[in-house]
């Protein structure tokens, strides 16, 4: 039966303190997972209808069923048959569980979360969350829901630190592959980000891989991936797996800490709209082409022709003809990130990215870029302000930064306007070639040229 009523409510009356912490336990089955809640004390449950990182409502409540409410307690059935990050999935070998999808909040989110886990014999679970004996805690279901659970057999390759923080990778089913070298170039990458941003938020991260599945999500302290190792040693499918590791680990910062104002406080129930995801999505897309290029993974070559994978899929799509950048991050609840009949901000918002690196650097003689926006909007912020940005505040940022009005730049944003984009390429010593979509060098190009050049690829 199609349920009319967006959430699954609970509500019924106890006796007990509420001074107790909610807890949680929840039981793997083959295709499903058993949920009991115990401190309920008197208050209002609702189940999600949406997953922070992914933007579009999700069918999570028609996935309850054998519902019971009792005195001080609350129990029910989740199926869990979605093999994507962004939903849940068990079975006889494994488990992914975002827990958005299988834990009901009460009204009052703001509150500590117990949560056990009981799986089959010989299985562990790996998670972002910290444990105190039996359980794992969470200060509040913010925390609670950004921490998916990993659970099997899992494996794990060579812990890694960076500035003495520790990080994690934790997976099932690797194939044949060479684990340490692996682990080496994830560290290049991590450092390479860190050191954008110059401060690593957390005190310990976890790469929860999946292995064989759909898609990746980003969170505070972990990122939900699929990886097998599968092909590594060849320089395709390196660069395709690393410009996805470092595209959901930038995250933590691009997103989860610098993050547009609306995507916060959460509400799961009707979703949070904003017209910024070419920046917390767009912009990931350029740090990770970056980022993966200065850790020394991948040639000048290889990092234009990122780029120009990304300009080819923007050029040729009609959409860019009637939809902007913002009213694509808009439309996304209703038309799928990746762009419907309109554009995808993941494909403009590198480009974009690009486009506004070489202005910064031009405006500055080099001695600024779009790093220096992204430190100073995570600084004011997130550090110091504790909220998201606004529009407005974005768009300051970059011009106090660059020292000059960006007017056509954010029209290129804003609207549907033709990119010229050999203007701004030309501070690069670069041009597009129109009819191939390559880039190449100009015949003649001065000193500063070759310095923004080479600031960047």
């Amino acid at each position: 039966m199609i349920k009319t009523f967006a959430t699954v409510i609970a509500c019924f009356i106890a006796n007990c303190s509420i001074a107790q912490s909610l807890q949680y336990t929840i039981t793997l089955l083959p295709g499903r997972v058993h949920v009991a809640i115990a401190n309920t004390n008197a208050q209002v449950f609702k189940m999600p209808r949406w997953t922070p990182g992914y933007y579009q409502f999700i069918s999570f409540p028609e996935k309850v069923s054998n519902f019971k409410a009792g005195k001080n307690t609350i129990e029910y059935d989740v199926k869990a048959d979605s093999d994507f990050v962004a939903a849940a999935y068990a079975d006889n070998e494994r488990a992914l569980l975002n827990l958005t999808g299988i834990c009901m909040h009460p009204e009052n989110i703001k509150q500590a979360v117990q949560l056990k886990v009981i799986t089959p014999e010989g299985w562990s679970v790996a998670t972002g969350m910290d444990k105190k004996g039996a359980y794992f805690t969470a200060p509040d279901f913010d925390i609670l829901y950004d921490s998916p659970l990993l659970c099997g057999r899992l494996d794990s390759l060579p812990t890694f630190t960076v500035k003495g923080i520790p990080h994690y990778f934790v997976g099932l089913g690797f194939a044949d592959f060479d684990r340490q070298a692996f682990i080496n170039d994830l560290q290049k990458i991590v450092s390479t980000a860190a050191s954008i941003i110059g401060d690593i938020p957390y005190t310990h991260y976890t790469f929860l891989d999946y292995g064989k599945g759909q898609g990746g999500i980003e969170h505070l302290n972990s990122t939900t991936i699929n990886f097998t190792g599968q092909g590594m040693d060849k320089q395709e499918t390196k660069l395709r797996n690393y410009s996805f590791l470092a595209h959901e680990y930038f995250h933590h910062y691009n997103v989860k800490r610098i993050r547009p104002i609306e995507l916060g406080p959460f509400d799961y129930e009707h979703g949070n709209k904003t017209k910024m995801l070419w920046v917390a999505e767009g912009l990931t897309v350029y740090y990770e082409y970056i980022i993966v290029h200065h850790a020394g993974l991948s040639t000048a070559q290889e990092c234009l022709q990122q780029f120009r994978s990304s300009l080819m899929a923007y050029e040729t799509k009609t959409g860019k003809l009637h939809q902007s950048l913002t009213e694509s991050s808009w439309a996304t609840w209703e038309e799928g990130p990746f762009g419907g009949d309109g554009i995808s901000y993941y494909d403009k918002g590198p480009l974009i990215a690009l486009l506004l690196d070489l202005q910064i650097r031009q405006a500055t003689k080099n001695r600024k870029s779009l790093d220096d926006v992204m430190r100073g909007i995570y600084k004011k912020y997130y550090q110091q302000l504790q909220r998201g940005y606004t529009e407005t505040e974005f768009r300051q940022m970059c011009e106090q930064i660059a020292g000059m009005q960006l007017t056509e730049l954010f029209q290129y944003v804003s609207t549907t306007k033709e990119v010229d984009y050999n203007k701004y390429l030309a501070y690069a010593g670069l041009r597009l070639e129109p009819e191939t979509y390559e880039f190449t060098r100009l015949e003649h190009y001065d000193t500063m040229q070759e310095k923004i050049y080479n600031s960047i690829f």
